[in-house]
């Protein structure tokens, strides 16, 4: 019987205490302000890389071997 009541009484209080909203303060990082930006730009174009193509980087696969397999995977970075 008290364990009843500790469930049915108690429980939705916690409950309710666990799954409350987080405070304004935790949503926002320090000193962050969002502000209007009235003379904002939108940037087009493309990127263009020149010189010699980088070559392939080896890594070694060891973290999860039954999810990525082991061994030598090629990386290309620019």
């Amino acid at each position: 019987m008290r364990l009843r009541f500790i469930l049915l009484g108690i429980g939705p209080v916690i409950a309710l205490f666990l799954v409350r909203p987080a405070p304004a303060s935790a949503q926002r990082p320090g000193g962050y302000r969002v502000t209007p930006v009235p003379d904002g730009a939108t940037l087009t174009g493309r990127v263009t890389y020149d010189g010699a193509i980088p070559r392939a980087r080896r890594l070694m696969i060891t973290k999860d071997v039954e999810v990525c397999g082991f061994g030598y995977r090629e990386r290309q970075e620019i």
